[in-house]
């Protein structure tokens, strides 16, 4: 797995990295970055006691035992915990179907995230816009509009515009990324791993900034991504994680429910996945340059090097 992920080999180096990523986010802001984790064990599987130490340390997790032959009543407070974790922005998590007899532990991540523009969008500046949803259908959409100094790029190798949109602290920004084509983003979509490999870029820019008000929900299943990774053992009587406890385990499930709403003053942004194992079976300024997403494009907020939340606007 930890290949797959891109992690090192040392158990030691991953528990560091998770460790200073954990309290990085939960350190004081002027946002809100609220992260979470939570691991809920069947009342009678046996856990190493080396695993608890590991859970409480290095991810800060917190570890209870639950009935989960009560299905209801279990999948009841795995979801009221990540609702009060994402200030009731993701509901419903689990369903009832994702807890079966089999299940010996279900682990949690949320993470909640709400933060104002470092220079916010004029609301009487928003007007009804077209957003074309391919070559040659469009809908109106509430468009954002500004003028501002900012990050902004012209990358060839992908095809698109990257702009730079940063928050109230300056190590918390979103990156938009606009393909130059209106059908292009399928592109980008194809070639992920040249886009975040990209060198950077610090050129300030005087911007036309146009970005339309948008609100996305997503529940999305993850071990079809995670096999794409090469991670495949994980999901089959193969997998071995002997040391999280003494009886054989599997992953059955990774759902992951996205939450992000994007307007004038800010971003509201909401995640939350679970693992769920199973036993093994005015007077502006000169513009030069214009960023119109006015068509499917890709986003991502990222805190220094840490992509926090990534998704992608097709529709309305």
């Amino acid at each position: 797995m930890a290949s797959g992920l891109r992690l090192p080999d040392s158990s030691e180096k991953i528990q560091k990295i998770f460790t200073n990523l954990t309290q990085d986010l939960n350190s004081k802001h002027k946002y809100t970055l609220n992260s979470a984790n939570k691991i809920y064990v069947k009342h009678d599987y046996p856990i190493n006691q080396q695993f608890k130490d590991v859970a409480v340390k290095a991810f800060d997790s917190g570890i209870q035992n639950i009935d989960f032959s009560k299905n209801k009543e279990a999948v009841d407070e795995i979801n009221k915990w990540v609702s009060e974790k994402t200030e009731n922005n993701i509901q419903n998590l689990l369903s009832r179907d994702d807890i079966k007899a089999a299940t010996r532990a279900v682990l949690i991540n949320a993470l909640f995230f709400q933060a104002k523009w470092r220079v916010q969008f004029n609301k009487y500046s928003t007007a009804k816009k077209p957003f074309y949803l391919n070559a040659k259908d469009h809908i109106d959409v509430d468009m954002m509009t500004m003028v501002s100094s900012l990050n902004y790029y012209e990358w060839p190798a992908v095809d698109a515009k990257i702009l730079d949109m940063p928050y109230v602290d300056d190590d918390v920004f979103m990156t938009f990324v606009l393909p130059n084509e209106k059908e292009g983003l399928h592109r980008i979509e194809e070639n992920l791993e040249k886009l975040f490999e990209s060198p950077g870029f610090n050129t300030r820019t005087n911007v036309r900034v146009s970005i339309p008000r948008f609100k996305v929900q997503t529940t999305i299943k993850l071990i079809p991504v995670l096999q794409a990774l090469g991670i495949k053992d994980a999901f089959t009587e193969k997998a071995d994680f002997s040391g999280l406890g003494s009886e054989p385990l599997q992953i059955d499930q990774v759902v992951q429910k996205n939450f992000i709403a994007v307007d004038e003053e800010g971003t509201k942004a909401a995640s939350a996945t679970a693992v769920v194992g199973i036993f093994g079976s005015s007077s502006f300024p000169q513009i030069e340059a214009t960023f119109t997403a006015d068509h499917p494009f890709l986003y991502y907020i990222k805190k220094g090097d840490t992509v926090l939340f990534a998704g992608t606007v097709k529709q309305f």
